[in-house]
């Protein structure tokens, strides 16, 4: 994410991405020193707007494009993809999305008394990345020639169409990058260290400092081998969570079978 935001920086405002990185990292940073529902709410304000305007981007790049569905597909299947299916890449990005905010997510879950609430949040926030990841790749898949040497597809794509959408869109997508490093940096700090101590503040500013010094590697290479790695990874968790649940169900049921019910 530090990365991205460097390439961000660099593509859109033409500043130089170590510039991007470090105030990406001080923000993270200063973020997770702040309590959890500060960070909830940061986090849940930026989400409809970058909805809305993906909305516009992919309609409008998809609707414009002068090829055809078949030619669409063809350009596809020529690409580099982290794996052999498509059913595969897709089961390895829900895999990554559980396995770096599983963190945040056990604590945003832990904030609702009412287990039901917390499942249909869960729920309609599954679906709403789903959505989105359908928009996104509809608009990248209108323009695949054009978006090969960008490293931030969206942003080629509203840059496109106006370029002050690319600030727009670019600002909303520091937003979210901003979001997703504070989940991802949160998450993984608190399974070393307890959170909401001393010790978890100073385990933040070091692994922010290292995070950052993995930026250099570069955004692209960074999604192309980390991200399908954390999800063959994050397989292990689904699997350990959905044994959980099960033996959870199996012991109430034993201590009274009445109670839970499949």
């Amino acid at each position: 994410m530090i990365a991205g935001s460097g390439t961000i920086f660099e593509e859109q405002f033409g500043i130089p991405s170590m510039v991007g990185a470090i105030v990406m990292t001080v923000l993270t940073i200063g973020t997770l020193l702040l309590n959890v529902n500060k960070i909830m709410s940061i986090i849940s304000a930026v989400t409809p707007f970058l909805f809305v305007i993906m909305i516009i981007i992919s309609g409008y790049s998809f609707f414009t494009s002068n090829l055809s569905f078949n030619q669409i597909i063809s350009s596809s299947s020529k690409g580099t993809a982290a794996t052999g299916n498509w059913l595969m890449g897709s089961l390895l990005y829900v895999s990554y999305n559980m396995t770096a905010g599983i963190a945040m997510l056990a604590v945003m879950g832990g904030t609702f008394k009412n287990k039901k609430q917390a499942g249909m949040g869960g729920i309609l926030g599954g679906i709403g990345l789903g959505i989105l990841l359908f928009l996104i790749n509809l608009g990248m898949m209108s323009d695949l020639k054009g978006i090969e040497s960008s490293g931030m597809p969206t942003l080629h794509l509203a840059n496109q169409i106006s370029p002050w959408l690319g600030y727009i869109l670019s600002i909303i997508l520091l937003g979210m990058i901003y979001n997703t490093a504070v989940g991802m940096l949160y998450a993984f700090t608190a399974r070393l260290v307890p959170a909401e101590t001393k010790r978890f503040k100073l385990s933040v500013i070091i692994v922010g400092i290292l995070a950052f010094l993995a930026s250099f590697v570069g955004f692209i290479k960074l999604v192309g081998t980390v991200y399908p790695i954390t999800g063959y990874l994050g397989f292990v968790i689904i699997a350990a969570l959905i044994i959980s649940w099960i033996r959870s169900k199996m012991k109430k049921e034993a201590v009274n079978p009445e109670l839970v019910k499949f």
